[in-house]
């Protein structure tokens, strides 16, 4: 059966997202249940300057105490064990905020040498030294394009029969789909974008998003979007989801840290070697 235009569309656009996205796992000798000890959330590859790294919410990097494993998604739909020892990386704590505040929350986890190698065989890394010279100046509106939100809801990671002499394996369930903008407001050093979801238009939405946490935010630009060939021609890197709000008139909200907390707030503090918590290699 063929897939309705709109359909094929989405998962398009879900592909190349994937391209830069991850999930993020804890791996140690002490690992009683993986569905709750290991999976920590989501992050995106980003680079800035000769800097390599992961940027995602510091909520989910908080509980990283050495000595771990960090484990990273590279491939898709391929059992895989890519794993990086705490001391070849550092954690920045970019912005911490108390935890009963929302916002303020985003760290980076810098990445080195032939590990940079071995995702770049995989993955791509968002330039934000080049796209901060025209996402800053000129963002698009919030109602210019498409918004879609990448990550991997918890309750649906399970564990997978052995193979290729890999066990337990882990299976990690990702998701990239639309959302509405529904607000973007600002404090003196962050910006926010709220994404809404809707339940009862189909399946595929999760009843919850605890696992999205560090996940991306993309702000998509599309042509042709009132005919019957509307075409993507760019993905905007725009902001890192770091709370859902309750269900509420079958809708919840997404919080996202916004284009200038990324592009500004997180781009200069990781330039300046922000505060690092762990020493690098």
């Amino acid at each position: 059966m063929a897939i309705p235009d709109e359909q094929r569309l989405i998962e398009e656009i879900g592909q190349r997202i994937d391209w830069y996205s991850t999930a993020l796992m804890r791996v140690n000798s002490n690992v009683v249940n993986p569905l709750t000890d290991v999976f920590m959330g989501c992050g995106t590859f980003v680079r800035i300057d000769d800097r390599y790294g992961i940027l995602t919410a510091h909520h989910v990097v908080k509980e990283l105490i050495p000595p771990f494993r960090l484990g990273l998604i590279l491939r898709l739909e391929q059992a895989q064990s890519f794993m990086i020892d705490s001391d070849h990386l550092t954690i920045c704590e970019l912005a911490v905020s108390d935890e009963e505040e929302v916002g303020h929350d985003l760290a980076f986890i810098e990445i080195y040498g032939p590990d940079v190698s071995t995702v770049k065989a995989n993955k791509q890394f968002v330039n934000l030294s080049v796209e901060r010279k025209t996402v800053l100046p000129s963002p698009l509106g919030l109602n210019q394009g498409a918004w879609f939100i990448w990550g991997a809801a918890a309750y649906r990671n399970t564990i997978e029969p052995p193979e290729r002499g890999l066990k337990p394996i882990i299976g990690l369930h990702g998701l990239c789909g639309p959302g509405l903008a529904v607000k973007e407001t600002q404090d003196s050093e962050h910006d926010y974008v709220d994404i809404q979801v809707n339940y009862g238009e189909g399946d595929e939405t999760p009843r919850n998003f605890r696992g999205y946490s560090g996940g991306g935010l993309w702000q998509i630009r599309i042509e042709g979007i009132d005919t019957d060939s509307p075409t993507p021609t760019e993905w905007i890197y725009s902001g890192v989801i770091i709370h859902q709000s309750d269900v509420v008139d079958q809708k919840r909200v997404l919080t996202c840290h916004g284009r200038r907390s990324v592009y500004e707030y997180a781009y200069l503090r990781i330039q300046k070697r922000c505060a690092y918590r762990l020493t690098s290699v």
